[in-house]
């Protein structure tokens, strides 16, 4: 049995030979769910380190939901590499002052809202989005 690297991703190859001819390849790919990793991104200020890595606010990693312990799930969002993040989301910044990201991650709001206006503006975002 050999180790080939094969596009990035390590597979098992067994390869039967009779009389200097290939008779039959079978390629077992390493790890299937490191194709399947979602993207995410980093929300709020601060640094998290992850698996070894460093990640600062806006930075963008692939990792699996179940990789992510289930306490810090709120640091990260969700993301379409090519489109930003789906959803809208509000996030506190000082005290009780709120601010609302777009689905790219961009602050809507002008200033720091309370909570409850920022719900009622994440709320309205949300809506203009399902209606597209």
């Amino acid at each position: 049995m050999e180790r080939t690297k094969f596009n990035g991703l390590v597979t098992d190859v067994k390869v039967t030979k009779v009389a200097k001819e290939v008779k039959e390849v079978q390629i077992f790919p390493a790890s299937i769910s490191s194709i399947k990793k979602q993207c995410w991104k980093k929300k709020g200020y601060g640094t998290y380190i992850f698996q070894g890595q460093k990640l600062q606010f806006g930075d963008i990693f692939y990792a699996d939901e179940k990789e992510i312990p289930a306490g810090h799930r709120d640091l990260f969002v969700p993301v379409n590499p090519e489109e930003g993040t789906k959803e809208p989301y509000m996030e506190r910044f000082a005290g009780a002052w709120w601010n609302v990201f777009d689905g790219s991650g961009t602050v809507i709001n002008d200033r720091g809202l309370r909570k409850e206006d920022a719900e009622k503006l994440l709320k309205l975002t949300q809506d203009k989005l399902t209606k597209k």
